[in-house]
């Protein structure tokens, strides 16, 4: 009598999780299914309009790409596009709240879905530190002009506003999704005016002759250290940088199990 051999360790960490096993852990959730489609989607704008792309516009014009940061934020568009489809298809297919962990352990197995998972984490904390920073250096230019300033609290090394951000946020999450996604919407809607106004503003503003030349000659900038900017490779390196102000549209994946109806919105 045969008797089948156990797995090895290699087996182990290449092994897939079959759609159904997915679609019974999914269903066994007792999570309250709150967000609709609105929701979802000021969600997602939500999380790629921030600090990304108020504090990176003005480094790609005046250091990398000149006026031609308009064709960098087109070219970093465009590949976050493709991304968004594959979540899109992805997400329609394996609806769970795993998101790339989910969608790598059921096609290539569990190793290389540990190994996402661990790197959408650091992603996610790396980025959430840089917004953090970049409102706290707000911040921190407010109190530097008031007339009573904290002294201890405006120092070079101080991130205390960005700790204290960090600590809002997670309170806010731990109250409860339906105080969260109130709060999400509102906060988008106002972001969004936010960009409304500064296109508005900057269209009345304009000035054709700042335009010329589109894509300046390459020479070297006044970064620390320097580095070479403009020219096609200023693009390039514009289109990297603004890659950054997207992201976040991918954590809409990790809601499906929230979500009234993840195969459809």
């Amino acid at each position: 009598m045969s008797s089948t051999p156990p797995p090895t360790f290699r087996n182990n960490v290449w092994r897939t999780k079959p759609l159904r096993v997915i679609h019974a852990e999914e269903n066994s959730q007792d999570l309250p299914r709150t967000l609709s489609l609105f929701d979802l989607i000021s969600i997602g704008i939500g999380g790629t309009l921030g600090s990304g792309v108020f504090a990176t516009t003005g480094a790609i014009i005046s250091t990398t790409a000149g006026p031609a940061a308009v064709v960098s934020w087109a070219i970093g568009g465009f590949v976050c596009i493709l991304n968004a489809f594959a979540y899109m298809e992805l997400t329609t297919r394996v609806p769970s709240s795993g998101s790339t962990y989910a969608y790598v352990y059921h096609a290539i197995g569990e190793l290389p879905a540990v190994i996402g998972a661990w790197l959408i984490m650091l992603e996610y904390g790396v980025s959430a530190a840089g917004v953090a920073r970049s409102w706290a250096s707000k911040m921190d230019e407010w109190l530097a002009e008031s007339d009573y300033a904290v002294h201890w609290l405006n120092m070079d090394y101080s991130n205390v506003f960005a700790a204290a951000i960090h600590i809002v946020c997670v309170v806010i999450l731990l109250i409860g999704v339906r105080f969260g996604k109130g709060f999400i919407n509102i906060v988008t809607v106002a972001k969004v005016l936010v960009i409304v106004f500064i296109i508005g503003a900057g269209f009345a503003a304009l000035q054709v002759e700042n335009l010329t030349p589109f894509i300046p000659e390459r020479h070297e900038n006044n970064a620390t250290p320097p580095a070479m900017a403009f020219g096609l490779q200023g693009i390039v390196a514009g289109a990297s940088q603004a890659f950054f102000g997207y992201i976040g549209f991918d954590e809409v994946c990790c809601l499906s199990a929230e979500a009234k109806n993840p195969k459809k919105n």
